[in-house]
């Protein structure tokens, strides 16, 4: 490789590998996130083969072998990861062990297919060093395949936004200070699957969360849930929209009492479109909705079953 070439190659990996570790995100999407991860995989595979490029052609390493190069090649690629975590902790960014993983992950993978080729004559070895690469790199964007299959999930079942029934939900909803289990509906409801078991601790806004729904409600007239509790109790639904601005003013809440037994609310698109101080929610890009208390003075439980859009 060319010394210019070369050092061009070199800087871009560098300030690409300080976009992705050192950063901050301002997208909080899922799917934004795990592209953001899953680009530590190539970044460390083309780090690796420069580091071993570079070491082949390095003063008092010329002609020593390649097994003293690809293992300094590696070690090159765990000293920048650690380097980069480690940076992490005085920017706005976490330092994650699994995105060190990724880093060694992507740069062994990159280190086993230049041996692979060096080592083609030998085809069986090469052929199992081709091998062991495409797991080391299926093992590093694992999550982010994971992630792009549960949003397709999610996809297909819209206008349901959760029924407690399927794996991807787990992927969307969570609870906030309180527990989510999926459980069998209880005696007297009538309702197929799974319902979700909330119960919420004494706290400011513990609740029920639902992120990155599928953002586009434009077809649909009202939003239904069903809630079923065995003691009275009130709940604060909320929808908010891309454009929120993080004031309470600026998205839809409504205070719902619910009486001991089974609910079945329903509440117009309509209202939930005029609910922002000063303009109108943008129905096309809605962002997450959420079902909590304000400031319980104790435990509360109860059931829920069928979030879902309808066409009136």
């Amino acid at each position: 490789m060319k010394p210019l070439r070369f050092f061009v190659l070199a800087s871009l990996l560098v300030l690409a590998m300080l976009a992705v570790a050192l950063v901050p995100s301002s997208d909080k999407r899922l799917l934004a996130s795990a592209l953001l991860d899953a680009g530590h995989v190539p970044l460390y595979a083309l780090l690796a083969i420069l580091l071993l490029r570079l070491l082949r052609v390095a003063p008092g390493l010329v002609g020593r072998g390649p097994v003293l190069h690809y293992v300094l090649a590696f070690l090159g690629v765990v000293f920048f990861g650690l380097l980069t975590e480690f940076v992490q902790i005085f920017v706005q960014r976490d330092a994650e062990v699994l995105d060190l993983g990724r880093d060694l992950l992507g740069g062994g993978a990159a280190l086993l297919v230049n041996l692979a080729f060096e080592r083609r004559a030998q085809r069986l070895l090469a052929s199992f060093l081709i091998l062991l690469a495409i797991g080391l790199l299926g093992t590093g964007l694992a999550e982010l395949g994971l992630i792009a299959r549960d949003y397709l999930a999610r996809d297909r079942a819209f206008p349901v936004l959760c029924e407690f029934d399927d794996a991807w939900e787990g992927r969307f909803v969570r609870v906030l200070d309180g527990e989510l289990a999926c459980v069998e509906p209880p005696s007297g409801w009538e309702v197929e699957g799974l319902v979700g078991r909330v119960k919420l601790e004494v706290a400011q806004f513990p609740g029920l969360l639902i992120r990155e729904p599928v953002a586009d409600w434009t077809a649909y007239q009202s939003l239904r849930l069903q809630i079923r509790t065995d003691e009275p109790l009130e709940l604060v639904l909320r929808v908010h929209d891309a454009w929120h601005n993080e004031t309470f003013t600026d998205r839809f809440n409504r205070k719902i009492p619910f009486a001991a037994g089974l609910s079945e609310i329903r509440i117009g698109l309509d209202e939930i479109s005029e609910a922002p101080r000063g303009r109108s929610m943008d129905m096309s890009r809605i962002a997450g909705l959420a079902l909590f208390a304000e400031s319980p003075q104790r435990e509360l439980v109860f059931y829920v079953d069928s979030i879902e859009l309808a066409v009136d």
